[in-house]
């Protein structure tokens, strides 16, 4: 697996306040509520975002009842085709004290974040995931 270290990985997840795209301010503990969270992070700028964008969507569609998945970007923009099928849960907009907190340094960037709040892991691509369902859900019953 290649992991980042420099956001912390089993620590935990530095609290946020995004805005989504209807202008509402989103709190990080609302979004790890009910079940863990897989955070992407990308940027209009970056290139290979797209088919990371279509990815993570066909992922939320398929594991959406056990995870939720948020998409943050630095604009809202149709560059990712936003109106493909989807089951975000929310798509925020970064801040750059969301950027600085969490160390980002690449785009794109995936975080998994246990409803405890500790980051768990940070795949560098979607087809990853598959390796952290069970480790995500059983940190999140036994942390």
């Amino acid at each position: 697996m290649n992991e980042i270290d420099s956001i912390g990985t089993h620590s935990l997840a530095p609290y946020f306040e995004l805005i989504n795209e209807q202008g509402t301010i989103k709190k990080f503990p609302e979004l790890i509520s009910d079940r863990p969270l897989i955070l992407l992070i990308v940027n209009t700028g970056c290139g290979v975002c797209s088919t990371d964008v279509e990815d993570f969507a066909k992922e939320s569609i398929n594991y959406s009842q056990h995870y939720n998945f948020v998409l943050i970007t630095n604009e809202i923009s149709d560059q990712y085709n936003l109106n493909l099928e989807h089951k975000f849960n929310e798509i925020l907009v970064i801040d750059e004290k969301f950027l600085t907190d969490y160390q980002i340094q690449r785009y794109p960037t995936f975080i998994l974040i246990n409803t405890f709040g500790q980051i768990v892991a940070t795949p560098a691509f979607t087809h990853q995931f598959k390796d952290y369902y069970d480790p995500l859900h059983i940190q999140s019953i036994e942390a």
